[in-house]
């Protein structure tokens, strides 16, 4: 079996301890997120991703597991280019978040999510989405691969839809 895949096996499953423990320990009942709690993990959460940024280096720089080999001999990711790739998807996917904020604050508000719900609700609503996202990918793939036609009907029903959004 391919090495990398207990990374990526590692990865899986720190998140559903993280998941488990944000759930089962964190927040057992129902209580409301004050605005100071909210920012102290806002910033652990900041500095963890932060910290992971010169494990990156070390682990593409050494090529531990052959990370950044590709099956060449020679190195086509450095150490740099690595934790540079991974810093950069790691902005643009926490400001991309940032307007997820808004979209959950509207919705807390339209469905009238008491505060101290709001919390559980965005837990279960975001290991759904994992889930189903997962689960489309999958499905999607495989009909991909299966009936290649699918792609340009899948893209015609993009185009129609920027259409009448537009």
């Amino acid at each position: 079996m391919d090495p990398v895949i207990w990374l990526y096996l590692g990865f899986g499953l720190f998140v559903i301890v993280v998941m488990a423990l944000d759930l089962g320990l964190a927040h057992r009942g129902p209580e409301i997120i004050t605005t100071k709690r909210a920012l102290t993990w806002t910033v652990l959460c900041v500095l963890m991703a932060l910290a992971f940024v010169p494990a990156v280096y070390v682990i593409y720089d050494s090529h531990w597991l052959g990370m950044g080999l590709d099956g060449a001999v020679e190195a086509t990711n450095t150490g740099f280019d690595a934790a540079a790739q991974f810093l950069q998807g790691w902005i643009l996917e926490y400001s991309l978040s940032v307007d997820n904020l808004f979209v959950f604050a509207l919705i807390f508000q339209f469905f009238a999510v008491p505060k101290q719900f709001q919390h559980r609700v965005l837990t279960w609503g975001i290991i759904a989405t994992m889930l189903m996202r997962g689960v489309m990918i999958l499905a999607g793939g495989v009909l991909i691969l299966r009936f290649h036609w699918l792609l340009y009907v899948a893209g015609a029903f993009l185009v129609y839809t920027a259409v009448k959004m537009l």
